[in-house]
């Protein structure tokens, strides 16, 4: 093993201190290496008495094994920062080189359009919300008073229509009135009678409340409108973009009046490339 050893070390040398397949350290050139060996002393050689290993110089500075090796001094953390929505840029806060924190403004978007959406969902969510009260809490007591009344008004003419009809009937007996007279009075006791079965399930329905189908539907219209502001909210705090970390701007992407949009094939889809400078790395 010693031997083999020191045969390496003299094949490293005469390649000039390269081995082929292994790279180098970067900016720096091969050294020489020494590798020297010491004859063990008589007390630790073996009882064969195996013959001694003469000691080889190889003429290189003991110790010394430098590697070579071409490659990149990289950012650990770079990060191209693009909208999440698409917008005319309206103000730009940043140029190549600067420094910047996370949370910086970098750029701000045009939203009108995205306020307008804002607002018509904050106003659809209130009437969802309404919707959902008035279910739950049924009718007023005044709404059902109300209902109640008419039914009673309707009766006290059902009554009478049933009266004038009676005697009509009686009349046409005896020959008093024509047939027509009965039929009209017939006609009118016929149509109160189906008015009040109307009314009493009217007021019926008022004093029962809304059914329990209905109250679930309310409440599935108010979800579904609060989600559908979240969303809009989203894209209206979206039109302000910051710095996702601390470093440097490294690259400008876009101008103030640009029409950006993070999906588009051409034109602007980046603001910028920003990365944090105080942590490279090598990449070979």
């Amino acid at each position: 093993m010693l031997v083999a050893a020191l045969l390496a070390v003299a094949i490293y040398t005469s390649l000039g201190g390269a081995i082929p397949g292994v790279p180098r350290l970067l900016g720096t050139s091969p050294l020489p290496i020494i590798a020297e060996t010491e004859l063990p002393s008589p007390a630790d050689q073996s009882p064969n008495n195996a013959p001694a290993v003469p000691s080889i110089s190889t003429g290189i500075a003991p110790g010394t094994i430098v590697l070579e090796s071409k490659g990149y001094i990289i950012p650990e953390q770079q990060i191209l920062v693009s909208p999440q929505v698409s917008g005319r840029v309206i103000e730009l806060n940043f140029e190549a080189g600067q420094q910047v924190r996370q949370g910086d403004v970098l750029a701000v978007l045009d939203s009108t359009e995205y306020v307008a959406d804002h607002e018509r969902s904050v106003a659809q969510v209130a009437a969802a919300r309404e919707r959902v009260r008035e279910s739950q809490k049924g009718n007023r007591p005044d709404e059902i008073r109300q209902a109640e009344a008419e039914l009673a008004e309707a009766k006290t003419q059902l009554e009478q229509a049933k009266r004038t009809y009676e005697r009509k009937r009686d009349l046409f007996e005896k020959k008093i009135v024509t047939p027509q007279d009965l039929e009209d009075s017939q006609s009118e006791f016929h149509a109160l009678s189906q008015r009040v079965e109307k009314l009493a399930a009217m007021a019926q329905l008022m004093i029962d409340g809304p059914r329990e189908e209905r109250k679930r539907i309310a409440e599935a219209e108010l979800k579904a409108a609060e989600a559908e502001l979240a969303r809009v909210k989203w894209r209206l705090d979206n039109t302000v973009i910051k710095a996702p970390i601390s470093g440097t701007i490294l690259k400008k992407n876009a101008e103030l009046g640009n029409l950006v949009n993070p999906v588009a094939f051409n034109g602007s889809f980046s603001l910028c490339d920003v990365a944090d400078l105080s942590k490279l790395e090598v990449e070979l």
